[in-house]
């Protein structure tokens, strides 16, 4: 389900994997594994302020569906209580902007963005990039606490500020203080890409398990980023803790807001569907009150989202089922391309039919804040069932028969 948006990253991670082979152990006079970590920690402990710039690659499976996100990532920091987390996908824009008084949060996907009072905020507990914490790189001054195994694989290089600089290739595993058991998340050994001159990290790859109640298998993420431009104990411009609203956009409550509060548009049964009219992946127009003394079944998704992709299984199930009996199926896209729509379509086979809501606008009028989200239409135009998350074939079934359906062989 597509949670209001939330971008703690936790665990960001990079691997050059390059030349890896030449792998040894620390020599008599070299430093061991653990005192390069100490070393780096106590860099990030002393930092006056910094920029990184660089990408991260996230590969997620969940229920055996694989998904690839890549985007690119500007992390900065200008001194006690000024930070900012930017991350670009070619689908989003995410920054999160605190300037000592006052935190921005904006997503340009959803043209939205909150502005919170500034609280204290809690050094990371984990050796990773959070921005809730009191700098991005706030966890990475703890890389030597809770260590429970490390080990200097070998040397290698990175590429940084446009020159070859030697690395330190460190793996590491954490005790469950870092990551509590708790949290129904298990972390393998994280492998750490550490500068030989300045110590700093340029990279980190990290694999991570978390279980969930409502899935049989755990969500397996790997993610590997890479820092290829650095400004370190430096001044930074003040324009990069400032934020100036985009035209167009709107302050809200809570990113992911739409609609007005959410319990005034938590349930449209028994309203009249909102009319609207949408493109296809082949550029017709489709409006739904065209179909009014028919049943429709609008589905809400999005590729990235692995409840949705769960659930259109079902969804085509039906399509195929009871289209011949008038049953009217529309998968309404949200806020993806065209090409990233069809090319998932493609891949699985689906037949009914892709409405693009590129813009938003009908996520808007029916008040979505998280998919799947289902809307069942009746023959008098009235919404019959509002389901909001991933349901089962035996739910939808029902809902199908009760809003005049006939879901006999």
């Amino acid at each position: 389900m597509r949670q209001q948006v939330n971008v703690k990253i936790g665990v960001m991670v990079l691997s050059l994997i390059v030349g890896l082979g030449a792998s040894r152990v620390p020599g008599e006079g070299e430093l061991s594994a653990q005192q390069i970590l100490a070393r780096s920690a106590e860099n990030y402990r002393g930092v006056t302020g910094y920029a990184f710039s660089g990408s991260v690659a996230t590969r997620m499976t969940v229920q055996g569906q694989v998904q690839n996100i890549d985007n690119s990532l500007l992390v900065a920091y200008g001194g006690p209580g000024r930070s900012r987390f930017e991350a670009d996908t070619p689908n989003d824009r995410t920054v999160i902007i605190t300037s000592g008084e006052s935190t921005w949060t904006y997503s340009s996907t959803l043209a939205q963005y909150t502005v919170q009072h500034v609280t204290a905020k809690p050094t990371s507990g984990l050796p990773a990039i959070d921005p809730q914490a009191s700098h991005p790189f706030a966890g990475y001054a703890r890389l030597a606490e809770h260590v429970t195994e490390a080990s200097l694989v070998g040397r290698d290089t990175a590429t940084v500020n446009g020159r070859i600089v030697p690395t330190y290739v460190v793996d590491v595993r954490y005790d469950s203080t870092v990551v509590p058991a708790a949290t129904g998340t298990a972390q393998a050994t994280k492998r750490m890409i550490i500068d030989t001159e300045r110590f700093l990290v340029v990279g980190d790859a990290s694999s991570v398990e978390r279980t969930h109640p409502s899935l049989p298998q755990p969500i397996h993420i790997e993610q590997q980023a890479r820092f290829t431009d650095i400004s370190w104990n430096a001044p930074q411009p003040d324009s990069l803790f400032a934020f100036v609203p985009p035209a167009g956009v709107t302050r809200v409550e809570q990113i992911g807001e739409t609609g007005g509060e959410a319990e005034e548009a938590s349930d449209y049964t028994g309203k009249p569907a909102i009319d609207f009219t949408l493109a296809d992946l082949k550029g017709a127009k489709r409006t739904l009150s065209s179909h009014k003394g028919k049943i429709v079944l609008l589905d809400f998704w999005a590729t990235w989202c692995g409840p949705c992709r769960r659930e259109m299984p079902i969804i085509a199930k039906m399509h195929e089922r009871y289209g011949k009996k008038g049953l009217v199926v529309y998968g309404v896209n949200c806020s993806e391309s065209s090409a990233k729509a069809q090319g998932f379509v493609d891949k699985y086979g689906y037949k009914f039919p892709i409405l693009l809501d590129k813009n938003g606008d009908v996520q808007s009028k029916y008040s979505i804040t998280a998919i799947p989200t289902v809307f069942i239409v009746d023959k008098s135009g009235k919404v019959s069932a509002h389901m909001i998350g991933g349901r089962s074939e035996n739910d939808l079934v029902a809902a199908l028969k009760k809003a005049g359906l006939d879901t006999g062989p």
